[in-house]
């Protein structure tokens, strides 16, 4: 039950901050308890999605955040936290490998 009801919180929540298209989702059967509580107050089941496995275009971002290699980690961070960006990409010049960090939002 709590799964199901943080899914349509969390979805109802995405909707009001400016994400129109969010929609609550589960993995598993509803119960019969589960139900009856969603009907008793009118709410409809999260829609029920078999596969949750990431996919490329669920993880890529068309605008990248890029700073010089002379930005404060400080500066950094704040044009992370100015961007509509949820992650960030590190390089290196040691070890010039992308690593990506998730959103802490």
């Amino acid at each position: 039950m709590d799964s199901i009801c943080s899914a349509i919180a969390y979805a109802h929540f995405k909707r009001q901050i400016g994400m129109p298209n969010a929609i609550a989702a589960r993995c598993g059967d509803i119960n019969d308890r589960i139900e009856f509580v969603l009907s008793k107050l009118g709410v409809a089941p999260p829609r029920f999605v078999a596969d949750v496995r990431p996919r490329v275009r669920d993880v890529m971002q068309p605008h990248v955040i890029q700073v010089a290699p002379d930005t404060s980690a400080c500066e950094a961070l704040e044009s992370w936290i100015n961007s509509i960006s949820e992650r960030f990409p590190l390089w290196t010049a040691i070890f010039p490998v992308k690593a990506w960090y998730p959103s802490l939002r």
